[in-house]
């Protein structure tokens, strides 16, 4: 649904009436994209997104970025711009390699990584779990390079939707980040 939002917001062009819409998982979507069954194809992801990297190994690509005053402008994009999950970032025109035709780099809504747990799971056990994970971060960026530029202890405090678990809260004030209060006391977040 977002990626309908944005092409109207962006374009004007509606699905059925300016193009034919095309519905596929994304291990098809790619595939059939790398089999030129269709012209153009977008999907969320964090850069390196390795299903890009793929189309760009063996196809020339060009990445179509936003208008940033213009996603402002429409009011359908706009409201995606204002979920906090969402920001707009800048890919560079050599991001994808060689087979990236793009001479400038090209604006594009950037989605934030978080991980979910439910609120009433034990804090000691959600403490544990969030200092493993930062204390093998490392790791976790050698297995997927998307993750390095997306995933870091210093961004971990971006504007939550639903609050932060009180296990993290105390991983997170431990480790000396400063903790935005609207980030404290959400409704579904237990104190």
């Amino acid at each position: 649904q977002q990626n309908l939002i944005t092409v109207k917001g962006q374009t004007g062009y509606e699905p059925g009436k300016d193009f034919e819409l095309v519905k596929l998982n994304w291990g098809p979507a790619i595939q059939a994209f790398q089999d030129r069954k269709y012209d153009v194809m977008m999907l969320p992801g964090i850069t390196p997104d390795p299903r890009i990297q793929q189309i760009a190994l063996t196809s020339k690509i060009r990445v179509i970025g936003v208008d940033e005053a213009q996603m402002m402008a429409d009011p359908g994009t706009k409201r995606i711009l204002a979920n906090p999950m969402n920001s707009l970032t800048d890919l560079a025109p050599d991001a994808y390699g060689a087979n990236q035709m793009n001479t400038t780099p090209v604006k594009l809504v950037d989605p934030k990584v978080a991980l979910a747990v439910r609120a009433d799971m034990d804090a000691d056990v959600v403490y544990a779990m969030t200092k493993a994970f930062w204390e093998n971060i490392e790791e976790a960026h050698a297995l997927a390079p998307w993750m390095s530029s997306a995933v870091s202890l210093d961004e971990a405090l971006f504007p939550i939707p639903n609050g932060i678990h009180p296990g993290a809260l105390r991983y997170y004030k431990e480790k000396g980040l400063t903790i935005p209060d609207a980030f404290v006391g959400k409704k579904r977040v237990p104190q």
